[in-house]
């Protein structure tokens, strides 16, 4: 898991370097293993080196937020792409394999979260339909307003 942890660190990198304190920009191997463990993780290797990861919460396990509470809601967190291949396909196909993933599982909608700053992110889910759902704060273990963005499934 340590590789992992440094991938992750890495990828989160240039949002660490805006100033935002997400929780990848610092997490320690240690929750790095209890975040993998929520669910389904999947990693994306290229040459045999690891290059990307997403972790899909099931649509039954509660999420914090109203929306994540829902029991028809499935969600996904730690989605990175490491620096040297994003723009590869690496997270295009993370995500296709999470969306397919979650619509399996019986969920009618998937989610995640971000900073509403983080505008690049937030263009990104959209353009592949994710609409946002509602703002939700989980400040102090972050240093920013949380925006939830869904995709509503099949």
């Amino acid at each position: 898991m340590g590789l992992l942890t440094e991938m992750i660190h890495r990828a989160y990198a240039p949002l660490a370097a805006q100033g935002l304190h997400y929780w990848a920009t610092h997490q320690s191997v240690e929750d790095t293993i209890e975040r993998c463990g929520q669910g389904e993780t999947w990693v994306a290797e290229i040459d045999r080196r690891l290059v990307g990861t997403i972790t899909l919460s099931p649509p039954e396990r509660p999420g914090g937020a109203p929306w994540y509470d829902r029991p028809d809601v499935a969600k996904f967190n730690q989605f990175c792409v490491d620096p040297s291949a994003q723009g590869a396909g690496v997270g295009r196909g993370l995500m296709d394999r999470v969306e397919s993933r979650a619509a399996e599982l019986g969920a009618r909608h998937l989610g995640c979260d971000t900073s509403e700053q983080a505008l690049g992110l937030i263009a990104l889910y959209e353009r592949r339909g994710y609409v946002f759902v509602e703002n939700v704060d989980w400040r102090p273990d972050v240093n920013y307003l949380s925006v939830i963005l869904s995709l509503e499934l099949g």
